[in-house]
């Protein structure tokens, strides 16, 4: 599965497909395609959650995201049942926050009012800068 921006309409958005692509590594389905093609589709405004799971599945999908600006976030080791994934991208330098199950929602939300601030502080900055020109 990958993330797509639609094309039609006046609003930005995105849909998800599926796609005959081949996954950078073993595990089927991927996560790291669906996170690679989240990063290039959203860039700086995507927001990555990799939680307990077994293999490296999602450590390339958490480093492009990272790559094009977003935020990763890993599951601590006390509350994985299995620790594999979150331990892949936390040593791979791909994770901006590791916390335990217990916290991400809220961090995901906090994260979420953050980019929404941003968007529209630049946006509240690019019209005030067209206004003055």
């Amino acid at each position: 599965m990958i993330v797509r921006a639609a094309t039609r309409g006046p609003w930005l958005s995105w849909y998800t497909d599926f796609t005959t692509e081949s996954s950078p590594v073993p595990d089927e389905p991927s996560v790291d395609l669906l996170m690679q093609s989240v990063a290039r589709t959203i860039g700086r405004n995507a927001l990555g959650v990799v939680l307990t799971g077994l293999g490296r599945d999602g450590t390339l999908g958490a480093q492009s995201i990272r790559q094009h600006g977003g935020c990763v976030i890993a599951q601590d080791e006390a509350s994985s049942a299995v620790f594999s994934m979150p331990k892949s991208v936390i040593q791979a330098g791909a994770a901006n926050v590791i916390a335990p199950l217990t916290d991400i929602a809220d961090y995901v939300s906090r994260l979420a009012t953050q980019l929404r601030i941003n968007r529209v502080s630049s946006y509240s900055s690019s019209s005030t800068q067209l206004v003055s020109r």
